[in-house]
């Protein structure tokens, strides 16, 4: 089960790193640091809370 939850926040992590990407090419780089930062932490922090839940 853990691993199809860190497999679904990948894609959707994909996703946004994509956003970001355009935004960057677009020279709209305060959104593609920000969207960066919340792919960050919502990759992170979910995977985080599982794991200290199952110790």
């Amino acid at each position: 089960m853990f691993y199809i939850i860190v497999f679904a926040l990948g894609l959707i992590s994909y996703y946004l790193l994509t956003f970001a990407r355009y935004n960057w090419k677009k020279k709209n780089k305060r959104a593609a640091i920000g969207i960066v930062l919340l792919t960050l932490v919502s990759f992170v922090y979910p995977i985080v809370m599982m794991i200290l839940r199952r110790y």
